[in-house]
């Protein structure tokens, strides 16, 4: 299933494990800035401000193998093993997530359908009528006619010259609004005959418009089924937005006229699962360290490998309404031969949609993600006690 791919995306991760010389030397949980870390010194909350320099750390409990003074001093304080409590317990739920991540697949049953896509395309493809519609005129408003004041208090005790003046002023007065009133009138009249202009040649453009937007809709749907780069921004989008257990690179390309997505994900390591089970003493005052055997690390990373490819095609079938998804899952290794870190592939798997359609959803907690990909067209070399052996090398 070896092949060039067009697109890649870098996924941040959530979780990380920190390695030393003998092995894992603590967890970090939580994004950078604010994480808890969980090793041989301790428990120990980090905060910090992005960008400024200024950080935080405290230590939440006690290291393995301290002194009695330091385990009496610790006992003593209530506060404190509930923090140390609290804080064991959210990382052994983040270690539970890591090791069951395929619980994150989504509901492919709730996929967007082929039309809806359709419409997201066509409306991302079609420009909207941009010629903004002309502003009808106001008419004016006529003002308040000039009136003399008709009073007969006033006509009683004004002389008939100053009421002769104020006849002379009353038609001054009409006069002027009359010229006043035509003239907004007459350039009410210029703007209704110009708007009316504007307006029908406004309205042709639209419809003019609108036909061409019919016409151009159906070429962007012929060009819809074809268009690669598309589907392959939208899938980028999708695992852009994924939570992984670690940073990590997924590979794809878009065949969509064979209805076909291919994916090749650079998977963990096995170093990156870690070696110890924490937990507490039973005075709940110290925190005791349970080194897995070989094969339980060797199970967990085939557990947390074939869950990734789980769910990476489930993100795939979710956000494309393709047929088959084609998922490779690659290792890096030293080449012996070469003395050279080689991609090593140890597993791929081609899934069609109906296939994918026929698991439960609703209990992903229930499936052993191994056992699900076997239903599949797996090609797989592990032996039963999750030994991975080389398909190929890139």
């Amino acid at each position: 299933m070896s092949f060039r791919f067009r697109k890649s995306i870098s996924i941040c991760p959530g979780v990380r494990i920190n390695l030393g010389k003998s092995g894992v030397s603590s967890v970090s949980v939580g994004p950078r800035g604010a994480s808890l870390s969980l090793g041989q010194h301790g428990t120990h909350a980090n905060l910090g401000i992005p960008g400024t320099g200024v950080s935080y750390r405290t230590r939440l409990g006690t290291a393995s193998g301290t002194g009695t003074g330091q385990k009496q001093q610790h006992s003593n304080s209530t506060a404190a093993n509930h923090a140390l409590v609290q804080q064991i317990e959210a990382v052994q739920y983040e270690m539970a997530s890591i090791l069951n991540i395929h619980t994150d697949t989504p509901n492919v049953r709730n996929a967007l359908s082929l039309e809806c896509l359709k419409s997201e395309y066509v409306s991302l493809a079609c420009k909207p009528f941009g010629l903004a519609q002309p502003v009808r005129p106001e008419k004016p408003v006529i003002p308040t006619k000039p009136e003399l004041a008709t009073s007969w208090f006033g006509r009683f005790f004004s002389s008939d010259g100053s009421l002769a003046n104020k006849a002379q002023a009353l038609d001054e007065s009409i006069c002027r609004w009359e010229i006043q009133n035509s003239k907004d009138q007459l350039n009410y009249l210029k703007q209704r005959t110009a708007w009316a202009t504007e307006y029908a040649i406004w309205k042709n453009k639209k419809e003019s418009f609108r036909l061409a937007s019919v016409d151009s809709e159906n070429k962007i749907l012929q060009n819809f089924e074809s268009d690669d780069t598309f589907f392959e921004e939208r899938l980028r989008a999708a695992l852009a937005r994924t939570v992984w257990p670690r940073e990590t690179t997924i590979d794809f390309e878009i065949d969509s006229q064979n209805t076909l997505i291919k994916l090749a994900v650079d998977l963990p390591e096995i170093e990156d699962i870690p070696s110890i089970n924490y937990k507490l003493n039973k005075r709940g005052t110290s925190m005791l360290e349970n080194p897995k055997s070989p094969k339980q690390l060797r199970l967990e990373y085939a557990k947390l490998v074939h869950g990734i490819l789980l769910r990476v095609t489930g993100i795939t079938f979710f956000n494309l309404p393709f047929n088959t998804v084609e998922i490779s899952g690659f290792t890096q290794r030293l080449d012996q031969a070469t003395g050279y870190i080689t991609d090593d592939y140890i597993l791929d798997v081609g899934i069609k949609r109906e296939q994918f359609l026929m698991i439960n959803f609703e209990q992903l907690d229930a499936i052993n993600p191994i056992e699900t990909l076997q239903r599949f067209q797996l090609n797989r070399n592990m032996t039963a006690t999750g030994i991975f052996k080389s398909l190929y090398k890139i």
